[in-house]
């Protein structure tokens, strides 16, 4: 393995890396994950996404709806990877895309249509519809 070397003035915000071989990935996202100051995720098949532990999309939309002064209960995310299960952990609403990877719809409590057939869509929709019934 190659080390990293380090630049003057330049600060390292995330790693990505790809690898056909799954096995590598999870292998590596373990031992990294074990670290603690470390973020490890995934946005597709065959990647691994490294960041700082406080570099997650649920944290980032935590200070959102509390600069905003919203309750993160009546807050709606929607996900379809790895990389969103901080921010649906943190939600009243947490919706995943018909596409999501197993993990991310276990988190969710509604799981909507993909992309291609108007998901994000429907989701707000539904929502919208359920809040005017009450």
């Amino acid at each position: 393995m190659t080390r990293l070397k380090k630049t003057p003035g330049e600060i390292v915000m995330k790693i990505l890396a790809f690898d056909s071989d799954l096995s590598k990935i999870e292998r590596v996202s373990r031992k990294l994950a074990e670290s603690g100051s470390l973020a490890v995720s995934s946005s597709s098949r065959g990647n691994i996404e490294i960041t700082h532990s406080d570099a997650q999309k649920g944290i980032a939309l935590e200070t959102i709806a509390e600069r905003l002064n919203i309750d993160m209960q009546n807050v709606m995310a929607i996900g379809d990877n790895l990389n969103d299960v901080s921010m649906l952990e943190r939600v009243g609403y947490p919706v995943a895309m018909d596409n999501a990877t197993e993990e991310v719809k276990q988190v969710a409590k509604y799981v909507t249509e993909t992309n291609e057939q108007s998901g994000v869509g429907k989701a707000i929709m539904k929502l919208i519809q359920e809040n005017n019934e009450k």
